[in-house]
């Protein structure tokens, strides 16, 4: 078999094969891109948090992997203070996701959207619960709920 002819032919397979199935299970994740802030007040450990940022589609309105973060009310040294999202896992309805370490602090969620299409701005659509971490030890945890903003 001549070489290009083989690499036109692996090239097909791993697209069909490896890249396809990936680019299908994105899609069939629901759209739940946008911006959650808490319904109720928070416990003083948790005021600092502004909102939760959730994405499911790339700066050019593409697919993505899950991903978002946690942004802070305040500004360290005039940026925004951000929380990246890792390990996000959205099950059903169940959905998990831990941070990166800011300056030794740490979050981690585990809870439910009530809904997961047609979500409505205002409309409490997530709930869970909450942990804060400082240096790998657990210093809070609080139940919230949620409610949606889909942005400008």
């Amino acid at each position: 078999m001549k070489p290009k002819l083989l690499f036109v032919l692996v090239t097909v397979f791993a697209v069909t094969v490896l890249i396809y199935p990936c680019a299908a299970q994105a899609k069939s994740l629901p759209d739940i891109s946008g911006s959650y802030f808490f319904i109720e007040k928070p416990p003083q450990e948790f005021q600092d948090i502004d909102w939760i940022s959730i994405f499911t589609w790339d700066g050019n309105g593409g697919i993505a992997p899950m991903n978002g973060f946690i942004r802070l009310k305040r500004r360290h040294q005039g940026r925004f203070v951000n929380y990246f999202l890792i390990n996000t896992s959205l099950k059903g309805r169940t959905f998990t996701f831990s941070t990166k370490a800011v300056r030794g602090i740490s979050y981690r969620f585990r809870g439910r959207f009530l809904k997961l299409d047609n979500i409505a701005d205002d409309e409490f659509v997530l709930e869970g619960h909450l942990q804060k971490f400082r240096a790998g030890r657990k210093v809070a945890e609080v139940d919230a709920r949620f409610s949606y903003f889909s942005g400008d």
